[in-house]
């Protein structure tokens, strides 16, 4: 009888020593989890692609400190300008859809210049708003394009992306399209190819196509599109933004300046010299 009650006093003991060494391993999970909370807002993120005609190559890593408020609520500074710079391209965006519909266009081809392979297919997410958007010209140098990831726009929609290897002094060859993107992107990293590009791009838009270009802070414009184009807005966003944007309409064919043109280096703008541009339009 002793033994018997002997065992019955260990039984709880046993079952009291494993509910211990769980609980320690449970607190040993949450601490680590909390340890990883910090690293993984503070660690490495990959930068943007800024492979284009002979730039670096991609795949560096930086640290970027993230902010923490009260509540848990995180941000980063830099996104929050991002999201500044992408209302400011929506609106345009929009805009050149609208215009679109009002001239009774139901579908629209377009070409863009030099994206950003590693953001999202911005231009063809807002065009493409009401089943606007066909299709879409992708025309640049970067061996990494994938047209049918630019073209995913939703897990069960997408959208024709034409991908051509372009560079300056190449032959698109394209039928009419109905407006030309040139994103911040891609003024930046076009560099002197950017003069070659309008210059293609005037002879493949439709006489009441559109163009938008979209420059990094206050730039003025490059030549080929003072040749070409006509000023329907000129608009910049100011510091909070850091986008000024332009959009053209081609001029007449048989207006056309058939003279070379020079290289010139894009000289900035002082503040609301853009604002003043659009009065003027």
């Amino acid at each position: 009888q002793r033994q018997h009650s002997n065992t019955s006093k260990m039984i709880p003991r046993s079952r009291l020593a494993g509910a211990l060494r769980f609980a320690k391993l449970l607190g040993s999970l949450a601490v680590a989890q909390l340890l990883a909370i910090p690293w993984a807002w503070l660690g490495p993120r990959p930068t943007r692609s800024r492979q284009v005609f002979g730039h670096g190559p991609r795949g560096v890593s930086i640290v970027t400190p993230r902010v923490a408020t009260a509540g848990y609520l995180w941000f980063v500074l830099d996104e929050a300008e991002d999201e500044e710079k992408n209302a400011f391209m929506d609106t345009w965006l929009t805009r050149l859809a609208d215009t679109q519909r009002g001239q009774g266009r139901t579908s629209i081809v377009g070409i863009e210049w030099q994206p950003d392979i590693d953001a999202s297919s911005r231009v063809m997410r807002v065009l493409n708003r009401g089943g606007l958007l066909h299709s879409l010209v992708v025309a640049g140098n970067d061996a990494d394009f994938n047209p049918d990831k630019y073209g995913a726009l939703a897990p069960f929609e997408r959208k024709l992306v034409k991908y051509m290897r372009w560079t300056p002094g190449d032959d698109l060859r394209l039928p009419g399209m109905d407006f030309a993107i040139f994103t911040s992107h891609a003024t930046t990293f076009l560099e002197e190819g950017l003069e070659k590009a309008l210059q293609e791009t005037a002879l493949v838009l439709r006489p009441t196509g559109q163009v938008l270009l979209f420059f990094e802070g206050e730039s003025e414009l490059p030549e080929s599109a003072e040749l070409y184009f006509n000023v329907v807005d000129a608009i910049s966003g100011g510091s909070e933004v850091g986008l000024t944007v332009y959009r053209l309409s081609p001029k007449p064919k048989e207006e056309f300046v058939t003279q070379p043109v020079k290289k010139r280096r894009r000289r900035r703008r002082a503040p609301g010299a853009a604002e003043g541009a659009a009065e003027g339009a």
